[in-house]
């Protein structure tokens, strides 16, 4: 089980890679980073508790930086971006020569509260236009106002 972050944002920036003829070992190997996650085709997706969503569709391999607070986003996004920005050239590749593979950075944020702001400062930006995958977002709210007493 992952970490329990305890602020009121909190989540993690990563690098998402699926297809369904991934081989995970040549994927790290490759990158010279160690996934965090890994799931294959067909693996029950869960909700909290063991209530099945359906199947995973494809193989993916995940590489997560997490962080809890505002002020840590903007680190981990670096952090990633560190990581795997170097290793472009290797990741167009896989694309390239991995039949029905696509990759993503994604940004997941989690809030206790309805308003919520992240900023990609401009250095991450060119990152990761350079980078050339698409960026994603994922955003759960759980729509608690602070109290101004």
């Amino acid at each position: 089980m992952g970490k329990v972050m305890t602020g009121t944002e909190y989540g993690s920036c990563s690098l998402l890679i699926y297809g369904d003829y991934l081989d995970f070992r040549e994927i790290g190997e490759r990158l010279g980073i160690t996934a965090t996650r890994i799931v294959e085709k067909g693996t029950p997706v869960l909700r909290s508790g063991s209530t099945s969503l359906g199947f995973c569709e494809t193989n993916g391999w995940f590489y997560d930086v997490t962080y809890e607070n505002q002020s840590g986003f903007s680190t981990a996004l670096g952090t990633l971006l560190s990581q795997i920005h170097p290793q472009k050239d290797r990741l167009k590749m896989l694309v390239e020569t991995i039949e029905s593979t696509n990759i993503f950075i994604s940004v997941s944020v989690s809030s206790d509260y309805a308003q919520m702001s992240l900023e990609i400062g401009i250095e991450h930006q060119k990152l990761i236009s350079e980078l050339g995958f698409p960026l994603r977002f994922s955003i759960l709210s759980f729509g608690r106002v602070e109290n101004e007493d």
